[in-house]
This record gives structure tokens, sequence and C-alpha cells, in this order.
């Protein structure tokens, strides 16, 4: 169960699952002084008769899972009483998420992809193969930041110029310098779509590919993991490409266009102010 369903259940449910019955024969579990009835376990299990699954269960189970969340809920509460988890947060963040889901599951729902949605986006972003030889550079702020790219800075003009003095040395130098997991057979990624490259490394690609040049190479090629050295294998044609893979591709792109113009009209119907 996600973090959020969780304290639900700690702030919503709870209170009508916690008996204040003083009959004992109402009593189907009791945690920590708080009691479930026999009425809130068995309604539960009718819920989950409703679950079509082909795994077995039992009542029993299902009083075990709710004595179990109300003791996390329990728990929860006095972690929070020590000052070591924030409750209210985390309620927060289950209103927002629970409306968002609320205003998304619409909109993302009507996403549709068509094969000419996914014949037009090839055309623009199609699928190389490709090796390559990455020299990483340290994120900005880590220790020794400027003489870490200093050192990476020089080995990629080692790399450049032996490249430039014997392009057939490209596989011994990615197994040499390459910080990849491929660098071990040469720096061969095969073919892969568009979005697993970093943009500015798929546009240099896709700029220096010619079918009348096979296994060009281009580079240095600065990005944020660091500079890329590419040898261009090939392209494949359209009738050769995943098609679910690039309907996800798509799907994701929409998505992210959905959900960005969401965020923007709650901000403006809100009134959000942001203060520089």
């Amino acid at each position: 169960m996600n973090i959020f369903l969780f304290f639900f259940l700690i702030f919503i449910s709870l209170p009508s699952f916690v008996s204040n019955a003083s009959g004992a024969s109402k009593i189907a579990v009791t945690v920590g002084g708080e009691s479930l009835t026999k009425e809130y376990i068995e309604a539960k299990c009718q819920e989950r008769r409703l679950v079509i699954t082909n795994k077995p269960f039992s009542c029993e189970e299902v009083a075990k899972y709710e004595a179990a969340q109300l003791a996390l809920s329990q728990k929860a509460k006095a972690e929070e009483a020590k000052g070591k988890i924030n409750l209210q947060e985390e309620v927060k963040n289950l209103y927002a998420n629970a409306q968002r889901s609320q205003d998304l599951i619409p909109l993302l729902s009507a996403i549709k992809i068509t094969e000419k949605d996914i014949e037009e986006y090839y055309k623009k972003m199609p699928e190389y193969n490709t090796a390559q030889i990455l020299i990483r550079v340290p994120v900005i702020g880590s220790p020794n930041h400027e003489q870490d790219k200093k050192a990476a800075q020089k080995i990629v003009q080692e790399v450049g110029m032996a490249l430039r003095t014997n392009p057939k040395q490209f596989e011994s130098l990615a197994v040499k310098y390459s910080q990849t997991m491929v660098a071990t057979n040469g720096g061969n990624v095969g073919f892969q779509p568009a979005v697993r490259f970093p943009k500015e490394v798929f546009e240099a690609i896709h700029k220096g590919f010619s079918p009348s040049k096979p296994e060009t190479i281009i580079g240095p090629i600065e990005s944020a993991p660091g500079f890329y050295f590419i040898k261009i294998l090939g392209k494949k044609l359209f009738k050769d490409i995943d098609r679910p893979l690039y309907e996800k591709i798509l799907y994701d792109e929409k998505r992210d266009l959905i959900i960005a113009d969401y965020q923007e009209k709650i901000l403006k119907e809100s009134k959000a102010q942001f203060l520089k």
C-alpha cells in the first residue's frame, strides 16, 4: 500500500473502524487499547471478495492486515509526537494527489496514439545504431569539481587526437576510457530510440548521419553526463521499429504535456504569485 493511502486510512477512515463498543462480543481485535469491530472486519472481507484474483484469502488474513494498519497508525502518531515525521505534510500531499488523480484520469484516458503519430514522430526522431565513448564530468558542486573537470577535459583531448590519427581505434579507446556499462564491448549500444540520448547528443547524431559515410565518428559533444564521442553505425527503417515502444514514448510525451498544462491551469485558477 502506498504512503498516501496509508495516511488516508490514518486520518480519514480510522475513526469509523475503531470501536467504542462496551460489549466484548462485538470486538474482533484490539490493538494498543483500540478495537476493530467484527462488523468492520466482515465489511472489509466483503470488499476483498469483490477483487478478482487467483490467490486465496481468508477473513483472518484481512483481520491481520487491518490490525497491522491500526498498529502502524498508532506508531505514526507516536513518531509524530517525537518530531520524527510530519503527518500533516503527508495528509496535505494525499489531498493534492487525490485531486490531481481525479482531474487527470479522464484527460489521460483520452490519449490516443495513431500510426500517423508514430510515423511523423519517427521522421524527426529516428533510431540510430551507435557506439559511444563517454568521459564523465563530476556534477557541479561536487568536491574537487574544477580539478576533476580539467582531468576529464585532458582525457577528451587525448581521445580526440587518437581518433583523428586512427579512427579504427574507437573500440579500444572505448574499452580504455569510456565510463559506461558497455565500454567492455567497444562502447556499442546498438539501436536506441532518441529519448535514451541527451538532447544535444541525439541532435548531433541526427545531423551527422550520412548513408554514404558509414561509421562516421562525431564528437566531443558536451552534455550533462560528460563528453561523448559517437560512432554512427546505421539508421533503422520505420518498418522495423518496435511499435509498442514508440506508442509508449508518444503516450509519455502527450501525458507530460497534459500534466504541464494542468499545473499551469491550477496555478492560474489559484492566482498563485511567485515572489522574486
